[in-house]
C-alpha cells in the first residue's frame, strides 16, 4: 500500500491522538465523510423486500453513542444508517474506536433534512417506526417492542437525540411507535435507556420478527 511508517516516541503519539489510548501505534488519515444523499430517494434500494431494515438517527451528538450505534447496526444486519448531515456528531477517530472499526466499512448516509427525507419512505409505503419512552406511551399509542407484528413492508427505525428524543417534525412522519418495557419497580425519575442500549434491544426485536416473516 506504500504507506510510510515513521518511528515515533510516546509523547509524539500522545499529541497526535490528543491523549487518547493508542497502544503505541497511530495513523493519520483524512476525515471520513458520510455519503451525502442529494436526490429525493434512492430508488435502487430494495423497497419491495420485506426484510429491509434501515436505521435513522435524529441528531445523535455524542460521538461515543454514534460509534456504539454503528457497531450495533452492523451486528444486527441493518441495511443502512441515515443521519442528519448538520446536527450529528462528525465521523471521527472517537466514533471509529467506539464502533470497533465498523464506521470504516459500514454504509452511512447523510441527508440535509431528515424530516423531509422521511416523506419518501411514507410515500413508498414503508414502516416508519418512531421510538418513545414510558412517559409518552399513551400519547403515541406505542406498543412494546416484544409485541411488534411485522406487516410485510420494509422498515426504517427512527432513534432520537440523547436529550430531547425524536423531534416533533419527525414524529409526524412516523406511522407507528414502539417502546421498551421497563421494570415496574424502576424509579419514575429514570424513564429512558441510553440511545445505543435502546438500539440494541429494539433492532434485535425487529430483526427477529423480520426474519420469521
Amino acid at each position: 500500500l506504500r504507506i510510510p511508517v515513521l518511528p515515533s516516541d510516546k509523547k509524539f503519539l500522545d499529541n497526535l491522538t490528543e491523549g487518547r489510548p493508542h497502544q503505541g501505534v497511530a495513523m493519520k488519515v483524512s476525515p471520513l465523510r458520510a455519503n451525502l444523499i442529494y436526490q429525493n430517494f434512492d430508488k435502487t434500494v430494495t423497497v419491495n423486500d420485506h426484510k429491509t431494515l434501515w436505521l435513522a438517527l435524529n441528531d445523535i451528538q455524542d460521538p461515543m453513542n454514534l460509534g456504539a450505534l454503528i457497531r450495533t447496526a452492523a451486528l444486527m444486519n441493518v441495511d443502512r444508517i441515515v443521519i442528519n448531515s448538520r446536527r450529528t456528531a462528525k465521523l471521527s477517530a472517537v466514533v471509529s474506536k467506539a464502533s470497533a472499526g465498523a464506521m470504516e466499512i459500514y454504509p452511512i448516509h447523510a441527508v440535509n433534512n431528515l424530516s423531509k427525507y422521511l416523506d419518501y419512505f411514507v410515500e413508498y409505503n414503508w414502516n416508519v417506526i418512531g421510538t418513545v419512552g414510558q412517559k409518552e406511551v399513551d400519547q403515541y399509542q406505542a406498543i412494546s417492542c416484544q409485541n411488534f407484528s411485522h406487516n410485510g413492508k420494509p422498515t426504517i427505525l427512527v432513534l432520537g437525540n440523547e436529550g430531547f428524543g425524536i423531534s416533533a417534525s419527525i414524529k409526524e412522519k412516523c406511522n407507528s411507535f414502539i417502546t421498551i418495557p421497563t421494570s415496574p419497580s424502576c424509579s419514575p425519575a429514570i424513564d429512558s435507556f441510553n440511545v445505543s442500549v435502546a438500539a440494541g434491544i429494539l433492532l434485535y426485536a425487529l430483526r427477529q420478527r423480520l426474519s420469521y416473516t
